[in-house]
C-alpha cells in the first residue's frame, strides 16, 4: 500500500478518535490489505497521538499479536 493511503487512513482514525466518531471499515475499502499495512496505519495513528503530547505507559502486546496472527495463517507451498 502506498504511504499516502497509510497516512490517509491513520489520519481518519485519529480524527475519529478526537471527535469520538467512527470510520468505515478499512478492510471493506481495501479487501487486499496486508497485516503489515494495518500495523503501519495503526503506527501512524499512535504517532499522531504522541505528537499531540500523549505518553506511552507500559508496554503493548502488538508484536505478540502479530506473531500469533502470522503463525495461524496457512502455509502454502505455492502462491494461490
Amino acid at each position: 500500500m502506498e504511504d499516502n493511503k497509510i497516512k490517509k487512513y491513520g489520519d481518519e482514525l485519529y480524527d475519529a478518535w478526537l471527535t469520538r466518531g467512527s470510520v468505515p471499515s478499512i478492510l471493506e475499502r481495501e479487501p487486499d490489505i496486508s497485516i503489515e499495512d494495518l500495523f503501519k496505519i495503526q503506527w501512524h495513528f499512535v504517532l499522531l497521538r504522541l505528537q499531540a503530547g500523549e505518553k506511552v505507559i507500559g508496554n503493548t502486546n502488538g508484536a505478540k499479536v502479530k506473531r500469533a496472527l502470522m503463525s495461524s495463517m496457512p502455509k502454502l507451498a505455492k502462491p494461490v
